[in-house]
């Protein structure tokens, strides 16, 4: 009885993982959270069709529009940009279609939030680039061109 105990417990531990405030549990398809503050924590559910995508990413949850989305990265990266695909959190359940929130179709990377500004940075042919971009109906939209700096 005592070694079903340990063996359910152990099963339990490689089915579960955490990343900082976030646990993914593989066999209930949720994770749970504790969003601004930590008395706000709750369970979400994950569809099935995305556990092993978060099985193998980081997970992080940032807020856009108002809006809550869980951000992925994969965990065993080779490049140097640290780039996300998003999923939008309707009541507790995270959507299965990735979403798009900035307007030129550019990846997430290396972001940084102001007020009402985006940066989005990411590394191509030795330099690194920044876009700026700000926020406007759903949608952060790039106002500036994109400039470009070596970094070295």
């Amino acid at each position: 009885m005592k070694l079903l105990k340990i063996s359910m417990l152990f099963f339990y531990f490689l089915t579960t993982h955490s990343y900082r405030s976030i646990e993914f549990n593989k066999i209930k398809q949720s994770i749970y959270h504790c969003f601004d503050n930590s008395s706000d924590c709750q369970h979400i559910k994950v569809p099935i069709e995305l556990n092993d995508e978060i099985d193998e990413s980081i997970l992080s949850i940032d807020k856009f529009f108002g809006q809550n989305y869980l951000l992925m990265t994969l965990k065993y990266n080779s490049t140097p940009n640290k780039c996300y695909s998003l999923y939008e959190i309707k009541n507790h359940i995270i959507q299965a279609k990735g979403k798009q929130i900035l307007s030129d179709g550019s990846q997430l990377c290396d972001y940084k939030k102001t007020n009402d500004q985006l940066i989005n940075r990411f590394l191509d042919g030795g330099k690194w680039y920044e876009k700026l971009y700000k926020e406007k109906e759903k949608y952060w939209i790039g106002y500036t061109n994109s400039y470009n700096f070596f970094k070295g």
